[in-house]
């Protein structure tokens, strides 16, 4: 009895402290007083949503094209990364060829690497290339870091599915292309969510690379906007957390749709070589 008592305890203790930075954050958005005041204000007395007003309305930082670059950036990387990384995961479950331990280990060593060590030289091509300060650009550096892990995870889940399946569609005279698009594509669509949704949160939430890469306001994603707001005198924190909410809305919608698709491609891509 006490050590059920004991479990429920730690589970709420955990789920209060993952929570209440959200609801800091959306209890700030909704105050006049700045962040640091004393004593804190747990509850807000007349919440109001004109920092959402003035932060959506401002001339000088563009909230909503910020979100747009965001939406552009993170879906471009997640169809590129899933779609190529398809491929990939499937030629190294079901291929044999030489070298293919070396290959993927190759692949996974890079995920090893610092973003610092690899920006610098990724700076110096893209300045040549002329991709600074350009959204496609990137889109480049969010695929080379998201795809190696994308295709170990599309990899496993391949895997997965029996082989003999794909054996039976060539018998019943199906080519190996269509026995790819009509048997494992169906079978691993949750695995395939779950990848996908990684490789946009990563996209999403990537602040360093944007912040090397891009120069001019009208190109700013919002989680390098965000940081704008931080100024050298005063920083105006509801101002901050109302677009912090604002920045979270879009992947809390898209989880809310599809999250009987992740749960079930997160539980299902463990199997033993």
């Amino acid at each position: 009895m006490y050590r059920k008592i004991l479990v429920y305890v730690i589970i709420i203790l955990i789920c209060v402290s993952v929570i209440f930075p959200f609801y800091w954050m959306i209890n700030i958005s909704l105050q006049k007083g700045t962040l640091n005041q004393y004593p804190p204000v747990i509850f807000p007395k007349e919440p109001h949503f004109d920092s959402y007003k003035s932060t959506i309305n401002s001339t000088y930082k563009p909230v909503l094209l910020w979100l747009k670059n965001s939406l552009i950036v993170a879906l471009t990387s997640m169809i590129i990364s899933v779609l190529f990384s398809l491929f990939a995961g499937y030629a190294i479950a079901r291929y044999r060829f030489g070298a293919k331990n070396i290959f993927s280990f190759v692949i996974l060593a890079t995920q090893m690497l610092p973003a610092p060590l690899l920006l610098i030289p990724i700076y110096i091509i893209f300045q040549k290339i002329n991709l600074v300060d350009k959204l496609f650009g990137l889109v480049i550096v969010n695929v080379a870091f998201s795809m190696p892990l994308c295709v170990w995870l599309l990899r496993s889940f391949f895997m997965a599915v029996p082989s003999e399946l794909e054996d039976a569609a060539i018998v019943d005279g199906c080519t190996r292309i269509g026995a790819f698009f009509k048997i494992y594509i169906p079978l691993i669509t949750p695995g395939i969510v779950a990848t996908g949704i990684f490789a946009f949160i990563e996209a999403w939430d990537e602040f360093f690379a944007a912040n090397t890469l891009i120069n001019t306001d009208k190109n700013l994603v919002a989680s390098l906007g965000l940081s704008t707001f931080i100024g050298e005198h005063t920083t105006s924190w509801s101002q901050i957390m109302a677009g912090a909410v604002l920045f979270t809305l879009p992947p809390l919608i898209l989880f809310l749709f599809i999250q009987k698709y992740l749960i079930a491609g997160l539980t299902s891509g463990a199997v033993k070589e």
